[in-house]
C-alpha cells in the first residue's frame, strides 16, 4: 500500500493519498488523547502544533 514500487499514476497517487489520510488520522486521534483523555491545555498544544507545522513548511523551501 505505501510502497508500490514502479507502478502506474493511478497506483502511486491512490498510495500516496492512502499514507497522508492515515498521517491525518493519526494526527487526529492524537489530538483527542492530549485534550480529552490527558486533559492537556488546548490552546498551547495547538500553537506548538502550527508552529511545527510552519518550521516543517519553511524547511521545504529550496533557495536557489
Amino acid at each position: 500500500m505505501f510502497k508500490p514500487g514502479i507502478a502506474g499514476g493511478a497506483t502511486l497517487t491512490t498510495a500516496m493519498y492512502a499514507a497522508v489520510l492515515l498521517k491525518w488520522l493519526w494526527f487526529a486521534i492524537a489530538l483527542y488523547l492530549a485534550i480529552a483523555l490527558l486533559k492537556l491545555d488546548a490552546a498551547p498544544l495547538l500553537i506548538g502544533v502550527v508552529a511545527a507545522q510552519l518550521g516543517y513548511w519553511v524547511g521545504l523551501i529550496r533557495l536557489k
